[in-house]
């Protein structure tokens, strides 16, 4: 399912660190909220405090272009290549329809958020949403 939601998304990301400091730290926050959102839904089992302290990623152009051609299935590998550790978390491989417009949901708060210049990537302000 293409997400026209999420690639806007990704273009306020990028808009927001051009007017900020254009070294990737807002679209970096933004992303890896999102990714921690993503998994949550995804059924990983670990908590979010858990989530948010991954260190390494997938990259923010690996959700926005999925979300552009409607095909999420490339997350997967680059998420295992960059330690993720889903499969052992109990993470679904497998992004549905109903999970895209479950995250859908939470991008207004998201960038409600960060026009506020705080850190999505919190978990205190991410378990206020995924409750």
């Amino acid at each position: 399912m293409k997400s026209q939601k999420i690639v806007d998304y990704y273009n306020f990301l990028e808009e927001e660190d051009d007017n900020y400091r254009g070294n990737a730290e807002i679209i970096d926050d933004g992303s890896e909220a999102l990714y921690c959102i993503l998994f949550n839904l995804l059924g990983d089992k670990r908590s979010i405090d858990e989530l948010i302290n991954i260190f390494d990623f997938p990259t923010p152009t690996e959700l926005h272009y999925s979300a552009e051609g409607g095909d999420y299935s490339s997350i997967f590998p680059m998420a295992e290549e960059h330690g993720c550790e889903l499969i052992e978390n109990g993470a679904l491989q497998n992004v549905t329809p109903d999970i895209i417009e479950k995250l859908e949901e939470y991008l207004p708060a998201l960038t409600d958020r960060i026009k506020s210049q705080e850190l999505a990537k919190n978990s205190e302000f991410l378990l206020t949403l995924i409750k």
